[in-house]
């Protein structure tokens, strides 16, 4: 079996298979990671982030990254002292 490639721990289990995609869930971290023989190839990822328009005027954009900031921004506000950090998600601070 593959080691987390978060942690590197080597309790890890199948999750779920999608179809042809099997995930995993790492047993200390609970890390879940797609197979890593199905992972795209970096030539690949680059022609996907290629397609990214990451425009904060694009409504399109901020529809897209409201789908995770609206619960997040929720979830965290019923959590005192907590808080939340955006890395990497967008051209703009």
């Amino acid at each position: 079996m593959l080691p987390c490639p978060l942690c590197r721990c080597a309790e890890v289990s199948v999750l779920a298979e999608i179809g042809r995609r099997r995930y995993f869930r790492c047993g200390q971290c609970e890390a879940t990671f797609l197979d890593p023989a199905q992972r795209p190839t970096p030539e690949q990822e680059r022609r996907r982030y290629d397609q990214h328009n990451n425009d904060p005027g694009d409504a399109g954009y901020r529809q897209f990254l409201g789908r995770l900031a609206g619960p997040l921004t929720e979830r965290l506000s019923g959590m005192p002292g907590a808080s939340g950090l955006d890395f990497g998600c967008g051209p703009t601070p």
